[in-house]
């Protein structure tokens, strides 16, 4: 393996561009990295980009797949356990919304921690008491109309959220 420093290799750069280094270069050379001018990306703001881009991909799948989601809930609603099966992936997903993303300002982001909130609540629902979801799931033809009304909402969510996270921060 070949071993240079940072140090070495800024010499080298000047050696053979005549002396004349660039500023932008001249910085990231000369500078330990974590005191170099970047812009680090929050916890937050990562969060907030998953969020988007989730919402968005499932959004759209659930509008352009609803029937294929249907087949997967229907029988969760019949089963005594389809409330745990639901928690064990809803509730660890909102922990760590909650968890790191927990943003209380009255702008854009606030979509991200109460939906983080109600998400968490949810799995816990259906943690303490798993026949929850059968009482929320409605009957089969309703449950296709309800997948494509809520990839509506996520898509929509999805841009939102995402404009803020991505352009925005």
């Amino acid at each position: 393996m070949w071993e240079v420093s940072v140090s070495r290799l800024a010499t080298v750069y000047r050696e053979l561009s005549g002396g004349h280094c660039p500023p932008a270069l001249r910085r990231s050379f000369t500078r330990h990295p974590s005191e170099r001018d970047q812009t680090h990306l929050t916890m937050e703001t990562l969060i907030a980009r998953w969020v988007a881009v989730l919402w968005i991909v499932f959004g759209l799948s659930h509008l352009l797949h609803s029937a294929k989601w249907e087949a997967i809930f229907v029988p969760l609603r019949d089963k005594e356990t389809g409330g745990l099966i639901i928690a064990s992936y809803t509730f660890p997903i909102a922990l760590i919304v909650v968890l790191g993303h927990n943003v209380w300002v009255w702008d854009i982001p606030v979509i991200i921690t109460v939906a983080g909130w109600m998400a968490t609540f949810k799995g816990l629902a259906y943690v303490l008491l798993p026949r929850a979801h059968a009482v929320v799931m409605t009957s089969a033809g309703q449950l296709r109309t309800g997948f494509r009304s809520v990839g509506i909402v996520m898509i929509v969510l999805g841009v939102f959220t995402g404009y803020d996270a991505f352009f925005r921060r």
